[in-house]
């Protein structure tokens, strides 16, 4: 180990030193080759065929120098430097040549960085909840639309709270602005409505207070919401105390009960979360099978794949096709809920224009 370091150590210094390594080489093979000739001159020779027969002793000078410098330094980096340097002087040489390959390589780098980093923050960064990887989008497919990414019933998310062994947790979601009206200015916020399964969907517990009861989501339930992180920082200034006071959505008043944690909500530009109210018997519109009105978020049950989970919903569509004429020609389709936010059209672009921008770089191909 310790002689490991000191080599190391000794090519760093000669690194360091350059060229002044090279001279002291070249001095003390110098001395070797006169000590040589002056034996061999002693011995009768003449000068000159005693220093050629010195040198031929010694063999290839050259190769001998390239030898010992690859012993005691860094070869590939001085290799990288003597390239560079004289990279440097065939681009003096062409000052516009050099100007428009400079700007062609700036551009390129930057355009392949920032691609890159979309396509870091989209497509590899995995979803910032608890076991992503079991988060799904239940939708409905619409045959006379050519679509698999559709709204789904009430109905439909009933029958899947039901079903026992299909879902961990399910939840309805109904996306619409809010108008917060207190405070010094109004404010038009995303919002979302959903139920009491919301967040155990998501796998999240609150920052501060609590999220939805059963009963918070029953019709004549008290007003309640939960803010959002962002939305918390933003307009209340992280105040650690404003669960259990008031706010004033379009002019109605509600209590605050809970703030989430951040990276804790979907879609993740809900800055406000109110209940449903559509539990205990909800009424007989809100159950059709034609109303698709909402949005649905659900976490597959402990051991169930996501294929599994899909060949249930199958033979459950079909059957409800079957006996509501309202539902023919659709059908549920399950999206892994990080597939379902890039989409297969985005995720494919993006590839695509990276590879671009990669080539652009290389134009020709080559390794």
């Amino acid at each position: 180990m310790i002689a490991r370091v000191s080599a190391f150590v000794a090519k760093v210094r000669s690194l360091v030193a350059g060229r002044r390594a090279d001279r002291e080489f070249d001095e003390e093979l110098e001395a070797h080759v006169s000590l040589i000739s002056d034996r061999y001159v002693r011995e009768g020779m003449t000068p000159d065929a005693a220093r050629y027969a010195a040198l031929r002793q010694f063999g290839n000078v050259t190769s001998l120098r390239e030898t010992c410098t690859d012993m005691r330094a860094f070869a590939p980096l001085q290799t990288f430097g003597q390239d560079l340097r004289y990279g440097a002087r065939l681009l003096r040489r062409s000052p516009g040549w050099t100007l428009v390959a400079v700007l062609t390589l700036t551009l390129g780098i930057g355009a392949t960085t920032a691609i890159f980093s979309l396509v870091q923050a989209v497509l590899l960064t995995p979803l910032p909840y608890p076991a992503p990887d079991r988060l799904v989008v239940p939708a409905t497919t619409f045959t006379r639309l050519a679509t698999d990414r559709g709204p789904v019933a009430y109905a439909d998310v009933l029958d899947w709270k039901a079903e026992r062994g299909l879902f961990e947790a399910v939840t309805p979601l109904y996306a619409r602005n809010v108008d917060i009206t207190d405070g010094a200015e109004p404010e038009r916020v995303p919002a979302i409505r959903t139920d009491d399964a919301y967040f155990a969907v998501l796998g999240s517990a609150p920052l501060l207070g609590r999220f939805f009861t059963p009963e918070d989501n029953l019709p004549n339930a008290p007003r309640v919401v939960v803010l959002s992180h962002s939305l918390w920082i933003r307009r209340f200034g992280s105040d650690p105390h404003m669960v259990g006071k008031p706010i004033e959505l379009f002019g109605v008043p509600a209590t605050i009960i809970g703030v989430t944690r951040p990276d804790a909500i979907w879609p993740s530009d809900a800055e406000l979360i109110r209940p449903l109210g559509l539990g205990g018997q909800p009424d007989a519109g809100i159950l059709r099978r034609d109303n698709h009105a909402f949005m649905a978020l659900a976490r597959l049950g402990p051991g169930v794949s996501i294929e599994q989970a899909q060949a249930k919903l199958t033979v459950m569509a079909t059957a409800i096709a079957h006996r509501d004429a309202n539902r023919a020609d659709t059908g549920w389709k399950l999206h892994a809920l990080d597939a379902y936010v890039v989409g297969p059209s985005l995720r494919r672009t993006l590839w695509v224009i990276l590879g671009a921008a990669l080539l652009s770089l290389n134009p020709e191909g080559e390794p």
